[in-house]
């Protein structure tokens, strides 16, 4: 049988109050000088930056020397560990209790409470914070917990020191060891053998997020197993099961769906620091999450963010520096902030991501996501997937990626591009620019005089409401002006373009162009290609400067123009009725009631009777 003893305070008379009320003791409950089993004490210069696995193999493995000298519980036929808290005050008990879920929550583990006996024994009377074990064969066969009562002098809220202490010593129960080769105490530069070593990896570190000098994180209280303590437990006795809390749907945060102590604490949250548990504290967490579609609500708060739903990715949330950790393997889906100017990456799920106000960076990142950002000039880009992005009021940035996406703006002027993919996008309101890519791409451009480019492949084009620019691009267009005095552009392609109501510029280029002035005076050009004018009445005074009959145009003329009064009529007859040279030389037909379409350039109306076709 071996024993194996740390953390053992022997001088609580100069040490307990230099740990608890500085909180210079470099992790929540340790002190003394007793030096524990393996290479402890024995910290290197030239520490390196560890990997997570490497830094979780040295909590079960490297602090005690090799795997011959380590320990756990032998949970092969059961997982339930037994507990006896009767030792402990009521604020004791309950700060155990929570610590106990802490590590329940994270790995495939069953506390069970009993008066008597126990294997893992808690006790306050002696002086500061320590934990031992015996061993057998390398299994674990009994441990002792000691937290001194006076060590709750903060109150036995959430986020304690004391509650810490009592996840760290815990943590030495199930038998992780120190995060570095010190026992006692230790000085970072000096002690720690990797520079990643701190309170934000690990709650089994002796240094705070102030003590370590490499880490970008603001000082704050653990609340959970932090995420190189989540492999490390998972290394030793696999992840919960399928009864555990965060198994199915859970919500993190505001509205939060766990029970238990971070149940307490994220129900806090929105109303402040008054609540019996938490008493506004800076705090520090990992969130592990079995399975389920799970939220994180971070809506009570409207304190600039910069959250990254991926996994093993460290956030900023409620105005603190890398507090937020996802663990390795957790998948959050969705997620809702607050009013504060947010930085949001999303994962490769299908991401559901509300940033209501403020000026929002949001790349939504793979998946089919939706993302609403609410108010505020913000950013939204999808990133691969098939996605719907919002841009609420503000004036937006939206830009989609691979994958066929919906991409709108609402009130404000936008800027939307499109990316590759068969893409949606709607401008609404305001002074918009709509730009597809590769791909047939819708443009929406809504109200507001806005600027819509087709770019590559086969897209359709509205301008809405306004003076709008149009531009089709390359590929077999689709284009509409709508209302307002619009400027449409066809480009390469056979493009069908309606100009609608107003005073039209409409510009086919290349190709063979089907165009539809619509009311208004419009002026039209086919440019290459055989294009046909389409004319119905009420079409108003239009101008066409290019029509050719040695390249094949026509024009489409609707018979009601002329059937009220003249009757049907042939193609000659229309020429012969209609037609006739205006004072600058070019041929004009005048249908009456100010429908007159002009042709420029062209100054004889024989032939002309070949580029008329009635419909």
């Amino acid at each position: 049988m071996t024993t194996n003893i740390f953390e053992l305070l022997k001088d609580a008379a100069t040490e307990l109050p230099h740990i608890e009320m500085t909180r210079s003791c470099h992790c929540p409950g340790c002190g003394g000088a007793s030096i524990g089993p393996g290479t402890a004490g024995t910290g290197t210069a030239g520490a390196v930056t560890a990997t997570l696995d490497e830094m979780a193999n040295y909590l079960t493995t490297g602090f005690w020397g090799g795997p011959n000298d380590n320990g756990q519980w032998d949970t092969s036929a059961s997982n339930v560990i037994t507990v006896n808290i009767s030792g402990l005050t009521a604020e004791g008990q309950q700060l155990a209790r929570w610590a106990l879920e802490a590590w329940e929550s994270v790995a495939d583990l069953q506390f069970v409470e009993v008066t008597s006996g126990g294997d893992i024994t808690f006790q306050d009377n002696d002086s500061g914070a320590y934990a031992f074990w015996n061993s057998t064969n390398g299994y674990i066969t009994s441990a002792t917990v000691n937290v001194h009562w006076s060590w709750i002098t903060e109150g036995a809220t959430i986020d304690s020191y004391a509650f810490s202490t009592y996840i760290h010593e815990i943590g030495h129960a199930l038998g992780l060891g120190h995060q570095g080769p010190y026992d006692g105490n230790a000085t970072y530069g000096v002690d720690n053998i990797f520079t990643n070593d701190s309170w934000q990896m690990s709650v089994m570190s002796y240094f705070d997020q102030n003590d370590n000098t490499a880490t970008n994180a603001s000082l704050a209280d653990v609340l959970t197993p932090m995420i190189v303590d989540i492999i490390a437990i998972q290394n030793l006795y696999g992840a919960p099961g399928a009864s555990s809390e965060t198994a199915g749907d859970t919500v993190w945060g505001a509205n939060s769906t766990l029970g238990g102590y971070m149940g307490s604490f994220f129900n806090s949250l929105p109303n402040g620091t008054g609540a019996a548990l938490y008493k506004g504290g800076s705090t520090t967490y990992t969130i592990y999450d079995r399975d389920g579609t799970d939220t994180l609500d971070l809506s009570y708060t409207d304190v600039a963010g910069r959250i990254n739903l991926n996994d093993e990715a460290i956030s900023d949330v409620g105005g603190l520096t890398g507090n937020l950790i996802i663990a390795r393997g957790t998948v959050i889906e969705n997620l809702t902030t607050g009013g504060g100017n947010d930085t949001v990456t999303g994962n490769e799920a299908d991401n559901v991501i509300y940033t209501n106000g403020g000026v929002d960076d949001i790349v939504a990142g793979d998946g089919n996501d939706l993302v609403y950002s609410g108010a505020g000039n913000d950013r939204l880009f999808g990133g691969n997937g098939n996605d719907s992005l919002y841009g609420g009021s503000g004036h937006d940035l939206i830009g989609g990626a691979a994958g066929h996406d919906s991409l709108f703006g609402a009130d404000g002027n936008d800027s939307i591009y499109a990316g590759s993919g068969n893409d949606m996008l709607g401008g609404v309101d305001g002074n918009d620019s709509l730009f597809g890519a590769d791909g047939q791409d819708s443009l929406f451009g809504g109200n507001g005089n806005d600027t819509l480019g087709g770019v590559n492949g086969h897209d359709i084009a509205y301008g809405g409401n306004g003076d709008d620019a149009i531009y089709g691009g390359g590929g077999n267009d689709q284009l509409g002006g709508m209302a307002g005095s619009d400027t449409i552009y066809g480009g390469d392609g056979n493009d069908a373009i309606y100009g609608g109501s107003g005073n039209d510029l409409i510009l086919g280029f290349a190709d063979n162009d089907t165009i539809y002035g619509g009311t208004g005076n419009d002026t039209m050009s086919g440019g290459t290609g055989v294009d046909e004018f389409f004319f119905a009445t009420g079409f108003g005074s239009d101008e066409i400067t290019d029509f050719s009959l040695a390249e094949g145009d026509v024009l489409k003329l609707d018979d009601a123009l002329w059937t009220s009064t003249h009757g049907t009529l042939s193609d000659a007859q229309i020429i012969a009725e209609f037609a006739d040279i205006d004072a600058s030389g070019n041929v004009i037909l005048d249908f009456g009631g100010g429908n007159t379409i002009t042709l420029t350039g062209v100054t004889s109306t024989t032939g002309l009777e070949a580029g008329i076709d009635i419909f």
